[in-house]
């Protein structure tokens, strides 16, 4: 970052100096959604859950958001907010399992344009971890990986740094540092579990950080504020949501407005907070609170009729929707119950 940029950074975010009407205007060039800060993983401090809402995750995938949880046998996910280890965040991760040889490997990648400027440097990653149930068997491992051909999650498997941990039974903080590869494309990093565990073993996760250097330090968000924070998540994942209060027709409180062209489909175009990473796979829910609740195709949304995607880039979506029988005018249609995932993940 140039020096007339750094300068920028540090009056919006009052580090030093007085805030400028020409700092807002230039805001865009420095607080952009894809450029990481001091910390290079994103929602380290597991601020938002897009996807789950405050639901169980128990089948494995994208967790919190930039978090992916690989499960193993019966293991729930969860983000809460009791007694993080320090008072600069609110939340927590947390898995625990629910029968024996159950676990969960939670992992997060990094994509190419914020892994380009760690090449060849000292980089550290830590976190703090509580175990706070039944006793946990053998170690797990704080680990770094690497690809000099992909930044896609899965295939990012390289080790580069290992960690063993046998998880206290207090806050501990625990860190690995490595040198990143001078031709490294992806980065991922994770917890590895042990999946001989019992049932009843939990593991609180807390104020993970990417940093460069070889000491960790103190936890920062990779956005430094809320708002970044999520405009960071939402490069990668976004749920649009529309009132379920209340059916269609019966003045919902959130609705989607489109057009009609006839009484058969109805045309509805909507534009994302965030510039997506790539152009998105888009999935419709019947149902905004439930992250794995069935599609409109799957006969739940609206009288179970059917949404197509007509149209996506990395900005907006064009969707058409099926009005047959529901008695809407020309020109005159709104949706106000259901959801669109879209998503741009590693």
């Amino acid at each position: 970052m140039t020096a007339s940029k750094q300068g920028i950074l540090n009056r919006i975010l009052g580090r030093t100096g007085v805030t400028t009407k020409l700092d807002y205007l230039q805001a865009d060039s420095v607080l952009s959604p894809d450029v990481s800060a001091d910390n290079y993983l994103i929602n380290g401090g597991f601020d938002f859950n897009q996807r789950w809402v405050n639901s169980a995750q128990t089948v494995s995938g994208y967790s919190l958001d930039r978090w992916y949880a690989e499960i193993t046998g019966t293991c729930s996910v969860y983000r809460i907010s009791t007694s993080p280890p320090l008072s600069s965040v609110q939340y927590l991760l947390k898995w625990v399992t629910g029968s024996s040889s159950s676990a969960a490997f939670i992992q997060q990648a990094i994509e190419q344009k914020n892994v380009i400027p760690l090449r060849s440097k000292i980089v550290t990653l830590s976190g703090w971890i509580k175990n706070a149930g039944t006793a946990y068997s053998n170690s797990c491992f704080l680990r770094i990986w690497y690809s000099n051909s992909t930044d896609a999650r899965a295939s990012i498997i390289t080790e580069i740094a290992s960690l063993t941990i046998s998880p206290a039974t207090i806050w501990t903080k625990y860190s690995v540092s490595c040198i990143v590869p001078s031709d490294a494309i992806g980065l991922r990093v994770g917890l590895v579990n042990n999946i001989s565990q019992a049932s009843g073993v939990e593991i609180h996760m807390s104020n993970f950080m990417l940093n460069i250097g070889s000491i960790a330090a103190p936890f920062v968000r990779a956005g430094k504020t809320i708002g970044h924070e999520l405009a960071l998540c939402q490069r990668y994942f976004e749920k649009l949501s529309y009132s379920i209060e209340e059916i269609l027709g019966a003045n919902p409180d959130i609705y989607l407005i489109g057009c009609a062209l006839n009484t058969a489909k109805a045309f509805f175009t909507e534009r994302y907070k965030v510039t997506k990473r790539i152009e998105p796979s888009t999935i419709y829910y019947f149902d905004k609170v439930g992250a794995v609740g069935g599609s409109i195709n799957a006969g739940g949304w609206n009288n179970g009729k059917t949404a197509t995607t007509e149209k996506s880039d990395v900005d907006a979506i064009t969707f058409s929707y099926d009005i047959t029988g529901l008695g809407f005018s020309i020109y005159q249609c709104v949706i106000g119950n259901g959801a669109i995932a879209v998503d741009s993940e590693l």
